[in-house]
């Protein structure tokens, strides 16, 4: 069944399982489906070119308070890069999202496994073995374990966590900062919600919770191991300031150091990352950037 709008775009639904938007300006096509066996699925967008595909990318998403103010960007990556000729996959870890399961049962291993799952769809639906991957803030270390499992594919890093234990730190006093208006009493510190991780084998950051088997296991991780030796290209793009943060530049001398190819942008804009702001919406510079420097990676 074929449905259209004025804004010239078509939606066709092909099947039980996967539904169709074309675009009539680019003739670029969204198929959006589930992945897996039934109670277990994984929600997974497809994008592809009006023509053959040059290669694919891997969007892999952020978690938590994240996964939102991001979400547009990659929904406009991935129509930018099937505009280029290059197919674009995104998807929604399993416990997450649109996808089936339980946070409980969210790790690191099963967010590598949904990421490369979504590798494995794009490379059939695009007809292409040429691969790149895209990591946004936590989902930047989940892109650097697939992509270290293929080799030589570019890596594109939007505001990268470079460690799970900064990340969970900066999301504590993101908690705090909520309360600066309660009681001294009421008020929940770091050590409080560490303490609860430990006693309760869970807490919450911001309505999202955080389970102790999730934080044990990727606390001690950090991004540049799980990428690996494999010298690869490697696009950093930070947001907000002038220059690249110390962390980020100590990240991009580390990989020079090691042979990789590393373009490094600083967009100066401002982001509120836990908390929902009118200002965190696409960005056509970093669109633009990304997009470009795929392509001419798949030259």
């Amino acid at each position: 069944m074929r449905h259209a709008n004025q804004a010239g775009l078509s939606f066709t639904t092909m099947s039980d399982t996967v539904a169709t938007r074309t675009d009539a300006a680019t003739a670029t096509v969204d198929a959006v489906q589930f992945l897996g066996r039934a109670s277990d699925r994984m929600f997974a967008t497809t994008v592809s070119p009006s023509g053959a595909s040059r290669a694919g990318v891997v969007i892999c998403p952020s978690i938590m308070a994240d996964f939102i103010p991001n979400y547009r960007r990659e929904v406009v990556l991935g129509r930018e890069l099937a505009s280029a000729g290059v197919a674009a996959q995104r998807f929604h870890y399993r416990g997450i999202g649109h996808s089936d399961g339980n946070a409980v049962d969210l790790s690191f291993k099963s967010m590598v496994g949904d990421a490369m799952e979504a590798a494995a769809h794009l490379v059939k639906s695009a007809d292409s073995s040429k691969l790149g991957f895209v990591g946004t803030r936590f989902g930047a270390l989940t892109a650097a374990a697939v992509a270290a499992q293929h080799p030589g594919s570019p890596l594109a890093l939007w505001e990268p966590t470079l460690t799970p234990k900064s990340y969970f730190r900066e999301a504590f006093r993101a908690v705090m900062m909520m309360g600066v208006h309660l009681d001294e009493s009421e008020r929940i510190t770091t050590a409080d919600m560490q303490r609860e991780l430990t006693e309760a084998g869970a807490t919450q950051v911001l309505g999202y919770p955080v389970h102790k088997a999730f934080y044990d296991d990727v606390v001690e991780r950090d991004l540049v191991s799980e990428l690996g030796s494999e010298p690869r290209p490697i696009f950093l793009v930070q947001l907000g300031g002038t220059a690249l943060r110390k962390d980020n530049q100590a990240a991009v001398d580390r990989w020079t150091a090691a042979g990789f190819e590393v373009t490094s942008h600083v967009l100066p804009t401002k982001e509120a990352w836990w908390f929902l702001d009118d200002r965190a919406v696409p960005s056509a510079d970093l669109v633009r950037l990304t997009v470009d420097w795929f392509g001419a990676q798949f030259a």
